[in-house]
């Protein structure tokens, strides 16, 4: 099971307002990191990337021996791939959203159904007796059934 974040606004009342993020590499900002920063709005970041990458490539590549050079860029592009979802998210706080929730799960869709059992977007309050599954229970459900990490 990944730790997946729950972002959104405050006021969000519908789940179209509502954004999963996993914590999980990511092959596509380890490979193409500027494109991926661009994809998501990100110039700033797109920009420093690119320049990072140039400019150590550059500088590296003066070197007798190539392989320090590739080692470098490969230690970055790890360095993309890992942190490249924090950055994400950091950028969507700054753009007004909060993190709304932490749920541990398999998938993005997991997460979001154990955010809206633990907040509904409802005001009503369940009735008495009725049988409430938390969070809790359904994350240990599915770690038992899928053979748990």
């Amino acid at each position: 099971m990944k730790p997946y974040l729950i972002l959104g606004s405050k006021s969000a009342n519908n789940v179209g307002e509502l954004m999963v993020v996993g914590d999980k590499f990511s092959w596509l900002a380890a490979l193409f990191a500027p494109f991926w920063f661009l994809w998501r709005g990100m110039w700033l970041h797109a920009l420093l990337s690119f320049v990072a990458f140039a400019v150590i490539g550059g500088a590296l590549s003066g070197l007798e021996n190539p392989a320090i050079s590739i080692i470098v860029q490969l230690a970055m592009s790890l360095w993309f791939g890992l942190e490249a979802r924090y950055f994400y998210i950091e950028h969507l706080k700054s753009q007004g959203a909060s993190v709304l929730g932490i749920h541990l799960a398999f998938d993005e869709q997991m997460a979001m159904e154990l955010h809206l059992d633990a907040h509904p977007f409802s005001d009503q309050k369940p009735q008495e007796g009725s049988n409430i599954i938390t969070s809790y229970d359904k994350a240990y459900h599915a770690d038992m059934i899928f053979g748990g990490n």
